[in-house]
């Protein structure tokens, strides 16, 4: 697309710009690898993509280099801020809990009651085969097996 604005004076004079290789920058920063408000257990890695990305922060700390990763299994909040140089802004917000906290929200989960919104914790469990904080065995993984 090509773009130009005309400047005319009360004289009558006019000059004329056109955009011919100018960059409209009107896409904000993505943020990918994790939601905006979601609650993680394990470490996420995450990538800003932006044609024109300008700086990355965490907590108000910049970030260098991609992708990074927000720790898991622990408990922290993290606002993370993605800006391009036409100033637009991205911004999410995580927070990420200790894996032991995984037990009280699936100690009722059964074969019977079990959904596709389970999903993302039973693999978190999963993933960490079932042990708890520090390596506890949490009896978890056990119970899981049998609902495969």
């Amino acid at each position: 697309m090509y773009s130009y604005v005309k400047i005319s004076d009360k004289a009558g004079n006019a000059t004329c710009f056109g955009s011919d290789g100018a960059i409209f920058d009107l896409m904000a920063p993505a943020i990918n690898g994790i939601k905006n408000g979601a609650t993680y257990y394990v470490t996420q890695s995450v990538t800003v993509t932006d044609e024109n990305l300008d700086s990355v922060t965490i907590n108000g700390s910049e970030m260098t280099g991609e992708p990074f990763s927000l720790a898991g299994d622990t408990g922290a909040n993290y606002t993370i801020i993605a800006t391009d140089k036409a100033g637009s802004t991205t911004e999410y917000n995580v927070t990420m809990k200790p894996i032991e906290n995984l037990i009280e929200s699936i100690a009722d989960l059964t074969t019977g009651n079990v959904t596709s919104d389970d999903q993302e914790t039973v693999k978190s469990v999963k993933k960490n085969k079932g042990r708890g904080y520090r390596g506890r065995e949490t009896g978890f993984a056990r119970d899981h097996r049998q609902m495969r």
